[in-house]
């Protein structure tokens, strides 16, 4: 059996230990380098948030008001993605209501980047205590993203499962209900989505109860 020589630890200040093969000199660091870095190559991942977005439009009809649409998908697009493609097609949302047990990092990324927008103007929303206590990054990322727009949002976190949005502004209002959350949803979901003030009023009613007296995380 063969066996790997031992290197000795240095013993003298000063003193670099060499392996066999290798001078000295070689194994000191190089003055003048930049920094260790790291990039990441976000191709997949455009090509895949481009295809959902084209999966959703294609199953989701165009709505006029009084619709009311019941979806079954089949993992190729997310629920999140129901709501920017509201968005897209009526205009900014003045204010968005909605509950999710949990969301995705990426998820949290896009709802900040479409509040930083003007697309979402108000944002009330309730989370699963799950989602607070066990999701750390995606937690302190939405947290941390939403302060810089205050009094714009209201959150709270609470022994939730329920998955609503209610997507509104002057000329419309939709909700979508379903039983996925805000994350990826490589599975059977299913879906309604509906153009109806008086289902987002009784919604709006239970969520602002619980988001009442808060302005901001709770």
């Amino acid at each position: 059996m063969l066996k790997r020589p031992i290197v000795p630890l240095a013993k003298r200040p000063g003193h670099v230990p060499t392996l066999p093969g290798l001078k000295a000199r070689e194994l000191v660091k190089a003055e003048g380098l930049p920094n260790p870095r790291l990039h990441k190559n976000e191709l997949k991942h455009l090509e895949r948030l481009a295809m959902q977005k084209e999966s959703v439009a294609k199953t989701v009809p165009a709505l006029s008001p009084g619709d009311c649409w019941h979806i079954v998908s089949n993992g190729s697009w997310d629920y999140w993605r129901l709501i920017p493609l509201i968005i897209e097609r009526h205009g900014p949302a003045s204010r968005l209501t909605a509950s999710t047990w949990v969301m995705s990092r990426r998820n949290v990324d896009e709802l900040c980047k479409l509040m930083q927008a003007g697309q979402i103007g108000h944002l009330d929303l309730v989370v699963g205590e799950h989602f607070k206590n066990t999701a750390g990054a995606p937690y302190a990322t939405l947290v941390h993203g939403l302060a810089a727009f205050p009094g714009r949002w209201r959150m709270f976190s609470v022994q939730t499962h329920a998955k609503i949005a209610v997507v509104e502004s002057e000329g419309y209002c939709i909700v979508v209900e379903g039983s996925a959350n805000w994350t990826a949803n490589p599975r059977i979901e299913n879906n309604i989505i509906a153009w109806d003030a008086h289902l987002g009023s009784f919604h709006k009613s239970w969520i602002s109860e619980l988001l009442e007296g808060t302005d901001g995380t709770k």
